[in-house]
């Protein structure tokens, strides 16, 4: 019986250790945004590249065509949360991809990290992938 509880837990802190493996490899890289799959199954790809940055363990920001944006991003497991929305500079005008780029973001409340693809996503069938640049 001792055995197994130690087997557990050998187990567990293994499983405990790679989803911190896997958050450090997000938040030590740049992701380029390539898709954003609505709710109801519409996806739209972007003409150009929106860098999302993890500065440190809960700072964020992203490039879009003119602004950038900001904002605190807490992961725990495969859940992220990005509180109270995102501050954006307002210099000029976003591409539609853009703006529902940072729309969607923060209503995020999972996230995956699939070889080079960094996917958020919500409980409504909502995506945004982005991959490792």
């Amino acid at each position: 019986m001792k055995k197994i509880i130690y087997a557990l837990c050998i187990t567990c802190l293994f499983l405990l250790n790679t989803c911190d493996a896997n958050k450090d490899v997000i938040l030590d890289s740049e992701w380029i945004a390539t898709s954003i799959k609505f709710e109801n199954g519409d996806i739209t790809t972007p003409d150009a590249q929106y860098i999302l940055i993890f500065e440190n363990k809960r700072q964020y920001r992203l490039q879009l065509d003119v602004n950038l944006c900001g904002g605190e991003a807490f992961f725990q497991g495969k859940s992220v949360r990005f509180n109270n929305g995102m501050a954006c500079t307002e210099a000029c005008c976003d591409s539609t991809f853009a703006i529902a780029l940072v729309e969607n973001l923060t209503k995020t409340r999972n996230w995956q990290l699939n070889g080079n693809e960094l996917v958020f996503s919500d409980d409504k069938r909502m995506e945004i992938v982005f991959v490792k640049k």
